[in-house]
């Protein structure tokens, strides 16, 4: 009975996730327009900003609650692990909880800035700019207790002005990325997020502006990307000990843009893609779409978007074909969700006039175990219980 229960809550759940559908395997759940941010969370929620409002969106694009930060002009969003922050105007923090709840709030001193970087699980480091109208004043690392907000220990030795350029960092870790310049020399160090004292660092030189670049950062691994002659030398090193897990030499290191997807970071050219896997061997990736998401729950598929931004699809990695989806008025980057299949279109620019996007994708395997379940009506009948389970299993290899 126990394997029964299981099969029907799993029907549920796919039944809900395809209804509604208007193509096969692609589903549009809602669009609205202002969605400027996007950020899912459990139960097929998000939170969301737009303008000086956030606020809470149900599975069907319906507002559950919404707020707004008094006396900010642009508010945005960051979550690490399942902890959410609001910042408003960079300079009013508060953590809330997903009913809205302020759990606490932090006020920077006038004339200061603040940028969330990275939490383990006790403690968040902010960037912390003294003087926010002189563009390369030097930046210190504070932490806080997630708790409670108050200030555990800060950092005022070093110019941290390139955390600002750090990738986004979601989860939890208990060793922070910190890099920063002097002359011609690069370091990038590994902080103990506990007391903010340094576990390693990794030495670069720096022959042109901004290298080393971090492209991605995870729990394990960082990628980096350094011009090196008239090309690039991508590596990877371990986040724990800063040892170099492997590197390539790559082409030209003008890129327009990059994406990280499931431990590859995808180059982007005017004319052509590459990709830096997670040993840091650099490839070119064949294809005149652009992968900019996963997708959740389905291994071999990416969401891609056309060169020049005319519409998005969904792309099968193994055969490299693309099953389109709609026409694109604005480039869009995707999201991630947290549900099998769920994805979020948001507008790269002019959020205010183009619509955001929910998306489900499931694959023809999916929608014909869905269908299999429907036997579950016939049990007693001229089928058994074994017959619809052997049916998925073999729809499911």
């Amino acid at each position: 009975m126990k394997c029964f229960n299981v099969i029907v809550s799993f029907t549920a759940i796919l039944c809900i996730a395809l209804a509604g559908c208007v193509n096969v395997g692609l589903e549009k759940r809602w669009g609205s327009v202002r969605r400027s941010q996007i950020i899912p969370v459990p139960s097929g929620k998000c939170l969301y900003a737009e303008q000086d409002v956030y606020g809470l969106l149900a599975s069907n694009g319906e507002v559950l609650w919404s707020k707004e930060v008094v006396g900010a002009r642009r508010v945005s969003l960051k979550k690490f692990g399942d902890t959410y922050y609001v910042l408003g105007d960079n300079t009013q923090l508060e953590r809330i909880n997903l009913m809205g709840d302020s759990i606490w709030k932090y006020n920077a001193p006038s004339g200061t800035s603040i940028f969330p970087v990275a939490s383990s699980k006790s403690l968040l480091v902010l960037a912390f700019d003294q003087d926010s109208s002189y563009p390369l004043n030097s930046i210190e690392l504070v932490a806080f207790s997630v708790a409670d907000g108050t200030e555990t220990w800060r950092l005022t030795d070093r110019d941290y002005q390139q955390m600002l350029l750090l990738p986004p960092q979601d989860f939890f870790s208990d060793t922070i990325v910190a890099p920063y310049t002097r002359g011609t020399t690069a370091w990038i160090d590994g902080i103990k997020a506990m007391d903010g004292t340094q576990l390693w660092r990794s030495l670069h030189s720096i022959p042109r502006s901004g290298h080393p670049f971090i492209l991605a950062q995870t729990e394990d691994k960082i990628w980096l990307w350094q011009a090196k002659d008239d090309g690039v030398e991508t590596f990877v090193i371990g986040r724990q000990n800063g040892a170099v897990a492997g590197k390539s030499v790559g082409a030209s290191y003008s890129m327009a843009d990059y994406t990280f997807i499931r431990n590859q970071v995808f180059v982007f050219f005017r004319d052509r893609t590459y990709r830096i896997d997670d040993k840091g061997k650099y490839l070119e990736f064949k294809s005149d779409w652009m992968p900019i998401s996963s997708v959740p729950g389905v291994a071999d598929r990416f969401v891609v978007l056309q060169r020049g931004c005319e519409k998005f699809g969904i792309m099968n990695t193994l055969t490299m074909k693309v099953d389109e989806g709609f026409k694109l008025p604005v480039c869009y980057y995707a999201i991630p969700g947290l549900s099998a299949g769920e994805f979020y279109l948001v507008p790269e620019v002019a959020p205010f006039d183009h619509q955001a996007f929910k998306m489900t994708y499931l694959t023809n395997k999916e929608i014909q175990t869905v269908k299999s379940f429907d036997a579950l009506n016939e049990l007693g009948k001229d089928k058994s219980l074994f017959d619809v389970l052997d049916n998925v299993r073999k729809i499911r290899q």
